[in-house]
């Protein structure tokens, strides 16, 4: 990974996120940050904690790991990613969770707030899971019922009649829709035997599994007739970490909703808390969970994305940064698929995960070069996005030059991207954006100017 990573503030929590928060915004249809929303069109922001303190001072169970949001959906190759506004989406029964919360990972179950003699204590992995879902447009109740629902499935699953096996019984009701159609029944889900097994089967990844289990994976993951079945045990199978058979389930997947999905539900649980952190604030950098070297190799080499739509496609560049953004095969690819294409969305997505490669050089020129036509767009607006998380002295200076020319359209990222940069280069953004905020003669412009000196130089006197 590279070092151009930045921190998000959310209340609570700072999330040293990168590409990884963002994407969900300009490619996975989700607010691109807590609040994405301009300065003039914005309301207050809910903080704190949104699922229930568990009872009691018990220490929470699960894997350190936190999870990541995402979306799927397919687009026309014309079209941009819808925004989510806060509070715009709804959770009241199971398939209106979003497909990573669906297969989150087993590191998560039991995760839950502590309840203490002063209140209650924020468990940072399930603090990040609420923020990302509030990212995503979701409102307070729903995340607490989507996450209720998970639970309520997994609690189920693990909850094994004695002299059971609990590896043999997850493998039972993932295979089959009878035993686990019994178990939805008793629960109940309105997700049914499908959710059954897809938990079933996120479970398993948790589990010391036998080679009957691995080989039930695989064919689940191959030949299953159900999508929701194929992704997820396409998912376990990364978890442990059993790439080659995760490389080649992609590279034969013949549904290019269910990759997008599968990629949507991968990038979660990929972040670390941060030990030298402020008190009360909790802060979180990227951490791969698994490597994935094959799976990164099948993207390269060109033939199964072929087959993709251009969303799907657009959101594999995201993948392969992130598990193989070090090498520089991916970087030159990345470039010449850049070159290559000339759709917006997809050189959009190339050009937002960039600054995650650690060899970003000439696509921070492509960045540069397209932050200087101005304009409006999609394009245009994550070209100033990724200025922003170079964190360069040329990208810098890009962005001051082009900033005072920026469209309404394009005012609030540039602006944003700027005040970013506020902990390299504050002594020269602070009076630069003051001046903008009392002369230039874009109103937009001069409320977002105004709306990023309150937030990121409030402490600094005039």
């Amino acid at each position: 990974m590279s070092n151009a990573s930045g921190r998000v503030r959310a209340g609570d929590v700072v999330l040293a996120a990168g590409s990884t928060l963002l994407l969900v915004g300009l490619l996975a249809h989700g607010s691109a940050t807590p609040d994405s929303t301009p300065a003039h069109k914005r309301n207050a922001a809910a903080e704190g904690a949104i699922t229930p303190p568990a009872p009691g001072d018990g220490a929470t169970s699960g894997t350190e790991g936190l999870a990541e949001p995402s979306a799927s959906s397919v687009l026309p190759a014309t079209a941009e990613p819808a925004v989510f506004r806060r509070n715009s989406r709804t959770i009241r029964t199971w398939k209106d969770l979003p497909v990573h919360v669906v297969n989150r990972p087993h590191w998560l179950t039991g995760r839950a707030h502590r309840q203490v003699a002063t209140g209650y204590e924020i468990d940072a992995q399930l603090r990040s899971a609420e923020f990302n879902l509030e990212m995503m447009g979701y409102d307070t109740e729903s995340i607490r019922r989507g996450f209720e629902m998970v639970n309520k499935v997994d609690a189920a699953l693990l909850d094994a009649p004695a002299g059971t096996d609990p590896s043999d019984r997850l493998l039972r009701l993932a295979r089959g829709p009878a035993e686990a159609a019994e178990v939805a029944g008793s629960i109940p889900t309105d997700g049914g035997d499908e959710a059954v097994r897809v938990r079933a089967i996120a479970l398993l990844a948790g589990r010391e599994v036998s080679a009957d289990a691995i080989e039930g994976l695989r064919a689940l993951a191959k030949s299953d007739p159900s999508g929701a079945i194929r992704i997820a045990a396409g998912v376990s199978l990364l978890w442990l970490r059993r790439q080659g058979d995760v490389a080649g389930w992609v590279a034969g997947e013949t549904s290019s909703q269910a990759v997008s999905d599968f990629f949507d539900s991968i990038r979660t649980g990929m972040h670390k808390l941060e030990e030298n952190r402020p008190r009360n604030v909790l802060i979180f950098e990227p951490a791969r969970v698994v490597e994935s070297s094959p799976l990164v190799d099948v993207l390269l080499e060109g033939n199964a994305p072929g087959r993709w739509t251009p969303m799907t496609r657009a959101k594999m560049y995201g993948v392969a940064t992130w598990y193989g953004g070090e090498r520089e095969d991916v970087a030159t690819w990345m470039e010449h698929e850049y070159l290559g294409s000339s759709d917006d969305l997809i050189r959009a997505s190339i050009l937002f995960t960039a600054p995650d490669l650690t060899h970003f050089r000439r696509l921070e020129d492509r960045a540069i070069e397209v932050a200087r036509t101005g304009g409006p767009g999609l394009l245009v607006r994550t070209a100033l996005t990724s200025l922003g998380r170079f964190r360069s002295e040329r990208s810098f200076r890009a962005l001051m030059d082009v900033l005072p020319n920026c469209v309404d359209d394009t005012a609030y990222h540039a602006v944003r991207a700027l005040a970013g940069l506020e902990p390299r280069y504050g002594k020269e953004i602070e009076p630069f954006l003051r001046r903008l905020a009392e002369n230039h003669p874009s109103r937009v412009l001069r409320m977002e100017a105004e709306a990023a000196l309150k937030f990121h130089f409030a402490r600094y006197p005039r």
